[in-house]
């Protein structure tokens, strides 16, 4: 369930974000209007198979630690098939992260004058929803489940469920509290105080 979720809200972003940086009005205060769109969107492409990867990959940690069989593998687990497992989370993380930085970098050496103001603040407002969508439901949901555990009605498969979540919640408030960091310094620079 929560894979089909995950999937829905990225999927959704995904075309929000096309979709504003496409048809968004222009503003003559913006500067160089729309000139760095791609550096934004392929950020935000990059930043989900990395979040999956770091995400997913605390929770195969948990889930070792913890001595979790998986659902998906029917009790069975090698170590060959972990290793595996493994393998595709760093992946993901060694292909995604020079391309999230090299973007990064690229929109981010413009000179004050020549910055893409509206892409930066439509690029960080999709990241900073997003993500606080995520803290928000999994963070209630690991609440949830810990009132169940003060008031014993604790399921069974409630460890394989914390593995899964938590990870995701730490990951999520992580790249929140990144991105509300950029957020407050693109204030500063666009010469707006920050509101928090």
């Amino acid at each position: 369930m929560m894979d089909s979720f995950f999937s829905l809200v990225m999927g959704l972003a995904i075309l929000g974000v096309v979709l504003y940086a496409v048809f968004r009005p222009k503003e003559k205060s913006e500067g160089h209007g729309g000139k760095d769109a791609y550096f934004y969107i392929v950020m935000f492409l990059a930043l989900m198979p990395l979040f999956w990867g770091v995400a997913d990959l605390g929770r195969l940690g948990l889930e070792g630690v913890w001595d979790i069989r998986s659902s998906y593998t029917y009790g069975q687990r090698s170590a060959e098939d972990q290793a595996r497992r493994i393998s595709l989370r760093m992946s993901a993380i060694v292909v995604a992260l020079p391309v999230y930085v090299f973007h990064w970098y690229k929109a981010g050496s413009r000179k004050k004058e020549e910055m893409d103001w509206g892409s930066k603040r439509s690029y960080m407002v999709a990241v900073l929803i997003l993500s606080l969508i995520l803290v928000l439901t999994v963070g209630i949901w690991l609440v949830y489940q810990g009132f169940n555990a003060l008031l014993g009605a604790v399921s069974r498969d409630v460890k394989q469920q914390v593995a899964y979540a938590l990870p995701y919640a730490v990951v999520s408030a992580a790249v929140w509290g990144w991105h509300m960091k950029g957020w407050q310094e693109l204030k500063k620079q666009e010469g707006v105080k920050p509101t928090s």
